[in-house]
């Protein structure tokens, strides 16, 4: 089911609003003070859905600039150079697995082997992801996605420090292979770094306090 994008808000741009008409929807955030799209999502006593309805009315609607290529060049520019996928569709692959009742071996991975981005999956009353991409810079960006079925949103931060965010994850959500041709001659070539996403670990399922509303 392909996931297509409605529009990309910038947090500096529109997350005061946003934070004012959530209060009015679903009272105070737990955490007195929200300065990303991450901490925006996980700080409202909203379920997925909720959040996606207030989002596609709110942030849709209103002519915020939409920056959606300039966010989307930035992620995928953390991946190995020779992945064919987005860092979207990556992410939104393994939601679907989650929402149609599959398990990953961890709720907090690098989103490849270049360990450049980290990618956490939460439960509220349905899963949905956030992220965080190592950049040269410090902010925060919304995609609104859109499918056959629904309206669902990503949270994303980027960050001069991804180190902050690193030490939670517990594999990758994809592998590659050997990157140099000596490497199918070495003995140590077929090793794969860390633990890789795969159908042997399955059942190693981690949850964490946030991950259930």
């Amino acid at each position: 089911m392909e996931e297509n994008v409605l529009k990309t808000l910038q947090w500096s741009e529109c997350g005061e609003l946003l934070t004012a008409l959530a209060v009015k929807n679903f009272g105070h955030p737990k955490k007195g003070s929200v300065s990303d799209f991450a901490e925006f999502i996980r700080s409202f006593a909203a379920d997925r859905k909720q959040m996606a309805a207030f989002l596609d009315k709110n942030a849709n609607r209103r002519s915020f600039e939409d920056c959606s290529s300039i966010a989307t060049a930035l992620e995928d520019a953390c991946l190995f150079s020779c992945e064919p996928a987005s860092a979207l569709e990556i992410i939104s692959r393994h939601l679907k697995i989650l929402n149609t009742g599959g398990k990953l071996p961890a709720l907090w991975c690098f989103l490849d082997e270049e360990c450049k981005a980290v990618v956490h999956f939460v439960n509220r009353k349905g899963w949905y992801a956030e992220a965080f991409f190592d950049c040269n810079e410090d902010f925060s960006v919304l995609h609104l996605l859109k499918n056959e079925k629904e309206t669902s949103f990503l949270p994303v931060v980027f960050t001069k420090n991804i180190a902050n965010y690193v030490s939670p994850a517990q594999g990758f959500l994809q592998t590659y292979l050997p990157r140099d041709a000596f490497q199918f001659l070495s003995k140590k070539g077929g090793k794969k770094k860390g633990v890789p996403f795969s159908a042997e670990n399955k059942s190693l399922v981690q949850t964490d306090k946030d991950d259930f509303l």
